[in-house]
């Protein structure tokens, strides 16, 4: 019988760590993403936040937007992750990866396709003030690379990727 840990990962395609293996593997990915001009003189217990490296501003699709043009944005914007948005509220994530799979994959019209019909949802959102170790927890463990940071008000600001993490 397969342990709980081999099935996921063959279900997800995706690389599983023990929370201790992980925590150790951020810290030390973590020490060494530290730009050299940043001040390695922290008070001790600092813990690095989602607000000192998201990147803004946000470009976003409406629901209602064809395939074609979330992939012309992305395109003329060199954004791979756009968040889907409905009457003001984000609803989902579109990514390349989206597109190609989802639409591409499944022979779609990508002038009369919507955005809607390929997005991931529910988007997967942490707050400014999240701790950058959570942030690659919770990337690993859903097997993502960008999630969206928001506000104080639950409004979508910005994005922070793994390679904003990585340095």
């Amino acid at each position: 019988m397969l342990s709980p840990w081999l099935a996921v990962m063959e279900r997800t395609d995706c690389f599983w760590m023990t929370r201790n293996h992980l925590l150790g593997f951020t810290k030390s990915l973590l020490h060494n993403a530290v730009p050299a001009n940043f001040d390695k003189s922290l008070p001790a217990g600092y813990e690095m936040k989602l607000r000192e490296i998201v990147k803004r501003p946000l470009a976003s699709v409406p629901a209602d937007y064809s395939v074609s043009r979330a992939a012309q944005l992305m395109g003329n914007t060199g954004f791979g992750f756009l968040p889907v948005t409905n009457h003001g509220s984000v609803v989902g994530v579109v990514t390349g990866k989206d597109l190609a799979i989802r639409a591409a994959a499944r022979k779609l019209s990508l002038d009369s396709a919507l955005v809607s019909g390929i997005m991931s949802s529910p988007p997967i959102c942490l707050g400014l003030d999240c701790e950058i170790e959570e942030a690659v927890i919770l990337m690993r463990q859903r097997c993502i690379r960008r999630v969206l940071v928001t506000d104080e008000a639950g409004e979508a600001i910005g994005i922070v990727s793994m390679a904003d993490i990585e340095g």
